[in-house]
């Protein structure tokens, strides 16, 4: 009788470390399946988010880099087509960034703000590159007065959010590490 108490218990010991051990593999997956959501969220909108930053700055330099070769030469049709690129490509980054910050009223007010001033500068870029190519001293002076201080108030609008966005990412991708 005894011999069937030790084996009775030896089992049940053993059952006891199964159970335990198979309780642990399920936080331990739970956890992993956890992390696995957040690293997704981190690489389908965090991630995104600051790419989409990064492009307007990067465009919204190219397009003036593009707009001061059309005031050197007017005659230069490659200025014009960076420009369009350079606009094109901007609104297409602009786009994304709204679509992604629907749950984010800072972020989607702060991007009320770009889309109206990437507006205003897409006018006088519009306008400056036409008037280069009859009265280019006066596409200098309308670059100055008009498009650049839009310009400034937009990159750092942009530049803004892009550190904003930054730490965000890193907290997220801290999380998920």
């Amino acid at each position: 009788m005894k011999q069937l108490s030790v084996r009775f218990s030896l089992l049940g010991a053993s059952a006891l470390v199964l159970v335990v051990f198979m309780a642990a593999l399920g936080v331990a997956v739970s956890g992993l399946n956890d992390a696995r959501q957040r690293l997704a969220d981190y690489l389908a909108r965090d991630q995104v988010l600051l790419e989409a930053f990064s492009e307007m700055y990067a465009q919204g330099l190219q397009s003036g880099q593009a707009v001061r070769n059309i005031i050197l030469d007017p005659a230069n049709p490659k200025a014009y087509d960076n420009l369009a690129k350079a606009r094109k490509d901007f609104n297409t980054a602009l786009e994304q960034a709204v679509a992604l910050s629907s749950d984010n009223a800072d972020l989607a007010a702060a991007l009320k703000d770009i889309t109206r001033l990437a507006g205003q500068r897409d006018q006088q870029l519009g306008e400056i590159s036409a008037l280069a190519r009859k009265d280019v001293q006066a596409a200098q002076t309308q670059l100055n007065k008009q498009e650049t201080p839009i310009w400034r108030k937009l990159k750092d609008i942009l530049l803004d959010q892009k550190k904003q966005l930054a730490e965000l990412a890193h907290g997220s991708a801290e999380q998920t590490l």
